[in-house]
C-alpha cells in the first residue's frame, strides 16, 4: 500500500467508505457523527452500541484484477477468450506498520 488509507464506519450504516484522502474521510466521519446525534436526539433512543469510527487501515486484503484474459476451451478443444479477466487476492500493508519477523 503506497498511500495510507482511511476507513469510516458507522454502527447504523456499516462501512461508509475507504478513502485515500484524510480530509475527505474526516468530513464523512463528522457527517456520520451529526447523523448519529440527530438519531438519538429525535427520540429514537439509543441501544448503547452507537458508534462512528475513523481509522487508518494497516492491512488491506482485497481482490485485484490480474488483467490476464480468461481463456476457455470450446467444444472443439480450441482455446478462446470469452471476455473478462482473472482475479487474485493481494495484501497491502501500510508503510508505517512494522512487520514482525519470526
Amino acid at each position: 500500500m503506497n498511500k495510507p488509507l482511511w476507513m469510516v464506519y458507522d454502527s447504523e450504516e456499516g462501512l461508509i467508505g475507504i478513502y485515500e484522502d484524510l480530509d475527505v474521510a474526516t468530513k464523512e466521519y463528522e457527517k456520520c457523527k451529526v447523523d448519529q446525534e440527530f438519531t438519538v436526539a429525535d427520540g429514537v433512543g439509543f441501544e448503547g452500541h452507537e458508534r462512528v469510527i475513523l481509522a487508518e487501515i494497516k492491512r488491506d486484503y482485497r481482490v485485484v484484477d490480474t488483467r490476464e484474459p480468461i481463456v476457455e476451451m470450446n467444444d472443439d478443444g480450441e482455446e478462446h477468450e470469452p471476455g473478462g479477466t482473472y482475479a487474485t487476492f493481494e495484501e497491502f500493508v501500510a508503510m508505517t506498520e512494522e512487520v514482525e519477523h519470526g
